[in-house]
């Protein structure tokens, strides 16, 4: 079978489908965003507590700036959880099955398959 750039389209979004349907990567990926929300709203409220802190200290000690004391927790950030690391991980391993994948059945139809070998293939996908 000659692939054509449409049939190479269609190949293409055939395996992206059945990628996107792994339930692995829906679930790390849930983990990941209950992870991602938790971290938030942890660092938030403590944010919080310590600024609040501070102006307390402030006003205790009649220090009077042009700007109010801050805390930041900077350098802390959502992307370094390790369940968002697993995801994105995960997310990029995927991405190359998935390439590879369109690659073996592109190069196999190109040697010499038919469409029902093609649709057979593709409905046999797993990831």
């Amino acid at each position: 079978m000659k692939i054509s750039k449409t049939i190479r389209e269609f190949i293409e979004e055939q395996v992206r489908i059945k990628a996107a349907q792994s339930p692995r990567i829906a679930e790390l990926e849930q983990v990941a965003n209950e992870a991602k929300k938790n971290f938030k709203a942890e660092k938030d409220k403590l944010e919080k507590e310590w600024n609040k802190a501070l102006k307390e200290m402030a006003k205790k000690y009649h220090i009077e700036h042009c700007r109010p004391p801050y805390v930041s927790f900077s350098y802390l950030y959502e992307h370094d959880l390790p369940e968002v690391i697993a995801y994105n991980k995960a997310k990029d391993e995927l991405y190359e099955k998935r390439r590879l994948a369109t690659l073996n059945i592109i190069a196999e139809m190109e040697l010499g398959g038919t469409k029902a070998e093609l649709m057979e293939k593709l409905s046999n996908l797993q990831f």
